[in-house]
């Protein structure tokens, strides 16, 4: 700024500045707003990854539920008689792609088997060719779920054990 003062000349002082020009908080606004939309960007895939993690998680307890319950309480709820591979009362008559124990009140089960709302599950069922393993049973899980957004039904998760049953010989399955 240029300041005269009686008997001197004029001499250039430069004063400071003070605040930000119109420019920089500009500059500064579009740095701000980049970051903002990477982390809202971030959020919306965290909540995809969140909920993928509980149903891996719900899928998993279901699973180990199943598997226990078909060792403890293979005779009464999930007998083959027809030797299908499939529990009887878990095969799917009426064709709609629902195992009929799935088709109580609700979705909830018409037979006491573990169930997660939102979840159900197909039952596989295969004897060893060895003679020596007649307690034993391959069984293989099916889990669905759906997708409450779409209304679609989501892709199983398989899951694999041989189960032991003590009276399996003798149970016609």
């Amino acid at each position: 700024m240029l300041r005269s003062q009686p008997g001197r000349s004029f001499e250039w002082r430069v004063t400071a500045r003070r605040g930000f020009t119109v420019l920089e908080v500009l500059l500064a606004f579009v740095i701000l707003l980049v970051g903002c939309v990477s982390v809202y960007a971030l959020f919306g895939r965290a909540l995809i990854s969140h909920k993928r993690a509980i149903d891996n998680t719900n899928v998993a307890v279901l699973a180990g539920n199943v598997f226990d319950d078909i060792a403890a309480n293979y005779n009464p709820t999930y007998l083959d008689r027809n030797k299908d591979g499939v529990p009887d009362a878990g095969e799917d008559r009426n064709s709609n792609n629902v195992p009929d124990w799935f088709e109580g009140p609700g979705g909830r089960p018409r037979v006491n088997i573990p169930f997660i709302a939102g979840y159900y599950y197909e039952i596989f069922f295969s004897r060893p060719n060895d003679t020596d393993l007649v307690q034993c049973l391959f069984v293989t899980v099916k889990i669905y779920w759906t997708r409450p957004a779409e209304g679609t039904k989501g892709a199983p998760e398989a899951f694999y054990r041989t189960v032991y049953i003590k009276d399996l010989a003798d149970s016609g399955g």
